[in-house]
């Protein structure tokens, strides 16, 4: 019995080993692609908005067709530079080891709230409790879905997050008064608005994803994490 337990105690060290391994791997591979992203794509998005905004000022006083087209080139460039600095935002506070779920989520209410000038309330109620690095970066990507979600197609006025800690479960929650939708939604509106996404992600936490909504209602999405991953 002795040795059959030292075996286990080797297993388990083992198993903890090879999982830190592969966290640590994630989070280097994630800082070269926030690197590369950076070094490249973000300067051709920024010289791809100065271009859109030098035709702009040219285009005045041309055809009202061109004039159009010029400022829905210029309008995209910009958000895409907003989504671009998004993700790379996203990237380095899931490098952050430091800093734990509730951090992350403060950080990442106050730049959405300051990009889209929506105002987004984040309490968090209960004791902290730390998860692996895995589930907080999927519960973090799935919370930034959400508010996607209701900043882009919502037209959400007000969207409130929630953070709930009791023993042994963590809940998200992410409401919004915008515009809602009915729950009877094609694949390609579920694909557009990211929840075959947050389903998958949830399905590989083993949690409990719902999606309440109904036109003119708004929206919640709750997702449920029951010990940790």
């Amino acid at each position: 019995m002795e040795a059959l337990a030292a075996h286990a105690a080797l297993a388990v060290v083992s198993a903890q080993r090879q999982s830190r391994l592969r966290e640590l791997s994630i989070a280097a591979e994630r800082a070269r692609l926030a690197r590369d992203l950076h070094d490249s794509v973000t300067q051709t998005v920024f010289s791809l908005t100065l271009s859109a905004e030098t035709a702009a000022s040219l285009a005045t006083g041309a055809d009202p067709r061109l004039v159009e087209q010029v400022d829905r080139i210029r309008a995209l460039a910009g958000t895409a530079t907003e989504e671009l600095g998004s993700l790379l935002d996203t990237l380095r506070l899931a490098e952050d080891r430091r800093d734990d779920l509730a951090t992350l989520l403060r950080r990442r209410v106050e730049l959405l709230g300051r990009v889209h000038d929506v105002p987004i309330d984040l309490r968090i109620r209960g004791a902290q409790q730390t998860r692996s690095a895995a589930t907080e970066y999927e519960v973090g990507r799935i919370a930034t879905e959400a508010l996607s979600n209701a900043l882009k197609h919502a037209n959400a006025g007000r969207i409130a997050v929630t953070l709930t800690y009791t023993e042994g479960k963590l809940r998200l929650t992410v409401a919004d008064d915008g515009d809602g939708f009915d729950p009877a939604i094609t694949a390609r509106q579920s694909r557009r608005m990211g929840l075959s996404s947050m389903a998958e992600r949830a399905a590989a936490l083993g949690a409990d994803l719902h999606v309440e909504s109904s036109p003119g209602t708004g929206t919640t999405v709750s997702l449920e994490v029951l010990g940790d991953c």
